[in-house]
């Protein structure tokens, strides 16, 4: 079954972002995060539209897939633990 929620920890080597950033991120509302447990968990979809509001992920073209059945652009992220 594929990851739907992260801890910071695990946001952050799914995605090589720095721990202190994510954290940063939440605590300006950048990102959004839950407590579960007193833990913050960051839902896959929000860390998905917070990673593409990033300029660096929006100018690498290697991060869009062309879809050859309707011609159209999409973007195509894997995140899932490593291990």
């Amino acid at each position: 079954m594929a990851r739907l929620a992260f801890t910071i920890k695990q946001a952050a080597e799914a995605t090589c972002v720095n721990e202190d950033d994510i954290v940063k991120a939440i605590s300006s509302g950048e990102l959004t995060s839950r407590v579960i447990r007193d833990k913050a968990v960051i839902l896959k979809p929000d860390l998905e539209a917070w990673l593409l509001e990033w300029p660096c992920w929006q100018a690498q073209p290697n991060l869009r897939a062309v879809d050859s059945a309707s011609a159209s652009t999409s973007v195509s992220m894997k995140l899932s633990p490593s291990a």
